[in-house]
């Protein structure tokens, strides 16, 4: 029995998660037919993070920094990250403490 599929295995925590269990935030936003690429995070939303160092990172985000929102954390068992977001609200993708080649919300 051979089955093929695309997996991505993290680097510290999870099971494998399979590209088709998640959802393309490009495609969400042009469903909703907004003119802005990105994500705003929102307390308790899993993401799978791919950085410039090709390391991945499984979390939840568990908490939004300060009353402006303009930080959240990234979290699961192992440790946590934290995050930088535009006035807007959307995940800043680089910054000079990380850069994300790839950010996925898992459905």
């Amino acid at each position: 029995m051979n089955e093929t599929h695309e997996e991505i295995k993290t680097d510290s925590w999870g099971d494998s998660i399979d590209w088709s269990d998640m959802t393309d935030i490009n495609e969400s936003y042009q469903e909703e037919n907004k003119n802005i690429w990105g994500i705003t995070p929102s307390l308790g939303e899993i993401f799978l993070v791919l950085f410039s160092d090709k390391k991945t990172f499984l979390g939840y985000v568990g908490d939004l920094e300060n009353e402006d929102g303009k930080y959240f954390t990234l979290k699961n068992e192992n440790k946590s990250l934290l995050f930088e977001t535009e006035e807007n609200g959307i995940v800043k993708m680089k910054t000079d403490d990380y850069e994300i080649l790839d950010i996925k919300k898992l459905k």
